[in-house]
């Protein structure tokens, strides 16, 4: 019946504890129980012998049975006639015996925890093969078909990107994102050449020169700022070329329709293109 229940014990306790707790008890028999609580001492937080802390847990109650089960086989006539016959042993030697004893169960632990380690790198690298074999085409795909949110499908004005959306709309008459994009446009004071100037004793808002009558816009503001020769002459500053247009761009006399046909030309030109490659712009 004993038999049976510490087997029962056993089946239910980690199996590294129980190599353990069977070990200890082993060694305490044979060289005294003080060496459980030296054990006990030298093994703070969650080592193996953390049951050696909570005597009411299931693990400590199989070391307890174990240890007393090697006592009762270890006490015999021909044991108790050696006990008496002398010292039980030099206690330097056994001493260093649970040094020994204590540096191959700590290196096991480690050896243990590398080895847990390294299979979860392994499972981590075989985990993330998958999206290193996936091509650059994958990826674009994916972008082309589905939205952020994971719905499936797209509508052109979907792929404008949102500062190139918000200058669109500022062209279109929205004042509200006219303002922003004039702000996020505008030359700050970390700017190198705003440094230049006010070191030159140029103050902001005032013209460039000995008389403070040049221009106060920057030169690729937008509007012209005052205006450059070439624009003043008529000359083109889009670089589209002679006799060309650019049919993208928001007329004042735009009616809805044509700003909204505009705006589906602008994500037509952010569209991604999965097969990557090369496509003739339309405009």
């Amino acid at each position: 019946m004993l038999q049976a229940l510490s087997s029962n014990k056993a089946s239910i306790i980690d199996p590294q504890v129980r190599e353990v707790a069977d070990k200890l008890a082993d060694f305490v028999a044979k060289n005294g129980r003080h060496y459980e609580d030296m054990t006990r001492e030298r093994n703070p937080g969650n080592t193996p012998f953390k049951f050696l802390r909570d005597k009411s847990s299931r693990e400590y109650r199989y070391y307890q049975d174990t240890l007393d089960a090697l006592l009762r086989a270890s006490v015999s006539p021909a044991a108790a006639a050696a006990a008496a016959a002398g010292p039980g042993g030099s206690r330097t030697g056994t001493l260093s015996a649970m040094d020994e004893y204590m540096k191959r169960l700590d290196a096991a632990a480690k050896q243990k925890q590398r080895e847990e380690e390294e299979e979860e790198e392994e499972r981590r690298r075989r985990a993330a093969q998958p999206l290193l074999k996936e091509t650059a085409f994958d990826r674009r795909k994916v972008v082309a078909v589905y939205k952020d949110d994971g719905a499936r499908g797209h509508h052109m004005d979907d792929f404008i990107p949102k500062e190139e959306l918000a200058k669109f709309m500022a062209q279109c008459g929205d004042s509200q994102l006219a303002q922003q994009v004039e702000a996020q446009s505008a030359i700050g004071a970390d700017n190198i050449g705003h440094k230049l100037l006010q070191k030159m004793g140029w103050k902001e808002g005032r013209g460039i020169g000995a008389k403070e009558d040049g221009r106060t816009a920057p030169v690729a503001a937008g509007g012209g700022g005052g205006g450059t020769a070439a624009a003043a002459a008529g000359m083109r500053q889009d670089t589209l070329g002679l006799g060309a247009q650019a049919h993208g761009a928001v007329e004042a006399d735009d009616d809805p329709f044509e700003q909204y046909r505009k705006r589906m030309m602008l994500g037509y030109k952010y569209r991604p293109n999965p097969l990557g490659n090369p496509r003739k712009p339309y405009y």
